[in-house]
């Protein structure tokens, strides 16, 4: 899908915007199963990758984050090359059993009691995580997100910021709304072919990918 848009607006010659959004992220948190969610973030990556070969950095703005987190949370100490799924290599030194190295603070996995994991294939795509708290869906929760930015203006996404900053920078990037002293130029790439001075922006492209789930992940 990121292949065929880019594709198509890349006909125009005064450039385009591309929103994506891997929805699949949050409603696999939401289930409470942690493969689904980890999957689906590599389908994003998949995305980001594509949109990178086909674009150019030097005219071509990407942007990627997300709008929340989730309540999925890593616990234990697993050796190295563990799986991510799979049980941590330490038991519980309060009840004696094992326990997952992804759990959910809150969630549909909670089951009311320890249950015993040791012959509980934890890989299994439908496997629910166990959760602290019983909720019908697993909640998100309320830490900062990374914000990704390659390319022209990609010096905005830089540092701590409210998350409504994001729309303005993206906005000032594109010469949206106010602030466009810096988009006034020379016909040049992107312009029309009139000869006219037009205000838009010294590169034309911009390609927003948004993840609902994208704490630890390095995409760019």
């Amino acid at each position: 899908m990121v292949r065929t848009a880019i594709q198509i607006l890349n006909r125009n010659p005064r450039g385009y915007y591309l929103f994506v959004e891997n929805n699949n992220v949050d409603k696999g948190h939401h289930s409470g199963r942690a493969f689904a969610a980890s999957t689906e973030v590599t389908v994003l990556e998949e995305a980001v990758q594509t949109a990178t070969a086909m674009t150019d950095a030097d005219d071509t703005l990407l942007v990627v984050t997300a709008d929340h987190s989730h309540s999925m949370l890593v616990a234990g100490y697993p050796k190295r090359g563990n799986p991510m799924f799979e049980k941590a290599n330490d038991m519980s030194g309060v009840d004696g059993m094992p326990y997952t190295s992804l759990l959910y603070g809150a969630g549909p996995g909670y089951r009311g009691s320890r249950p015993n994991l040791t012959n509980t294939d934890t890989i299994d795509p439908d496997y629910m995580q166990e959760a602290a708290v019983p909720l019908t869906l697993e909640p998100h929760s309320g830490e900062d997100v990374v914000v990704y930015a390659h390319g022209p203006m990609a010096h905005l996404f830089r540092g701590n910021f409210e998350q409504t900053y994001v729309a303005h920078a993206m906005a000032y990037a594109m010469c949206v709304g106010s602030n466009k002293q810096h988009c006034d130029r020379p016909v040049g790439m992107c312009a029309p072919a009139n000869g006219a001075r037009t205000l838009v922006p010294s590169w034309c492209t911009m390609v927003f990918l948004c993840v609902l789930v994208l704490n630890n992940c390095r995409l760019l």
